[in-house]
């Protein structure tokens, strides 16, 4: 950990370290994961900038699993499913005086997308690719070009695309043996 905080200073990068929580102690799944449930050193909670939570309401995802079978749920039950989200990403640490908090998520199985409002999926113009078997060709020359008509500002991305046509990520065993610095540096 120390060496990875190292390189976002030296480096100016961010870093997306991912961990798994500590089996919990009480409240099993139901228990939503704060800073402080990262399975393994503290030094992963303690040294990052930002800590993000992702917690699955799996009682939902139940209720929902037999609704959709044939079962009639009663009124607590139903309730439960209109009150409550699939998921939420918790922000439980933003070192640099950002927000911090929980927002609250939708999934749509078509899609796979989650979303802040129920039976919403952003179209990114691609269901003809995925469900075209014959070609696995897509109709966009970049990436970017998928987004369509999503508001979004991606003139700063494509020029380090173009500043750095090389650039690859930095795995941390390239890290350690030095052979990240020459790559920047290049």
């Amino acid at each position: 950990m120390d060496r990875l905080t190292w390189a976002t200073k030296q480096y100016g990068i961010h870093v997306h370290l991912v961990a798994h929580c500590r089996k919990p102690q009480g409240g099993g799944e139901e228990r939503k994961p704060g800073k402080y449930e990262i399975l393994g050193t503290s030094s992963v909670s303690n040294m990052a900038d930002q800590i993000i939570g992702l917690w699955t309401n799996k009682k939902r995802q139940r209720l929902l699993e037999a609704q959709q079978m044939g079962f009639t749920l009663d009124e607590s039950q139903l309730k439960y499913i209109a009150d409550n989200v699939d998921q939420e990403m918790i922000v439980c640490k933003n070192r640099h005086g950002g927000w911090e908090g929980n927002v609250r998520l939708y999934f749509d199985e078509r899609s796979f997308q989650y979303n802040t409002r129920e039976g919403v999926r952003i179209d990114f113009g691609l269901d003809e690719v995925i469900t075209n078997e014959t070609t696995s060709d897509t109709p966009f020359d970049d990436p970017l070009d998928c987004l369509g008509d999503v508001p979004f500002d991606d003139s700063d991305i494509r020029a380090k695309k173009r500043q750095f046509p090389e650039a690859r990520a930095i795995t941390p065993s390239q890290l350690q043996e030095g052979e990240a610095s020459d790559r920047v540096h290049r």
